[in-house]
């Protein structure tokens, strides 16, 4: 897993003195955006049980002609904590897919990296245990 996360790094990287040189501001990320020096963050499980999911970035045109998204899966124990580091293609406002799943997606929004990203798992009224994660 940690090799395909830094081939898909190693493939996102390209090198651009105008973003070298003035850096955008966080929030000014457009569909697609690939920036230079990657954004970390951590992924921290609250809950007492074990969540699994993925983070995945925004579909990309590659020279051949296949559009691709770059993912990455997770498997948190419970209070585990995981630095992931991303730089783009990102979604619009710099933010990267974050779904939770069991054998199915449960949980799935879009969010922003520059701050830590907490998962939970809760009981709710019936008694199912709801997977959600703090996303912004």
């Amino acid at each position: 897993m940690k090799s395909f996360l830094l081939a898909a790094l190693l493939i996102l990287f390209p090198i651009s003195t105008a973003l070298a040189e003035k850096p955008a501001p966080f929030n000014s990320g457009k569909e697609g955006e690939i920036i230079s020096k990657p954004i970390c963050s951590w992924l921290t499980n609250r809950s007492g049980q074990t969540i699994m999911g993925f983070i995945a970035t925004a579909s990309q045109k590659v020279a051949s002609g296949d559009v691709v998204k770059h993912r990455d899966n997770f498997r948190l124990a419970a209070g585990e904590r995981r630095q992931f580091c991303a730089a783009g293609p990102f979604h619009e406002g710099r933010r990267l897919e974050l779904t939770l799943r069991t054998i199915i997606p449960l949980f799935s929004c879009k969010t922003k990296i520059d701050k830590e990203i907490f998962l939970d798992a809760k009981p709710d009224e019936s008694g199912f245990v709801k997977l959600t994660a703090t996303c912004s």
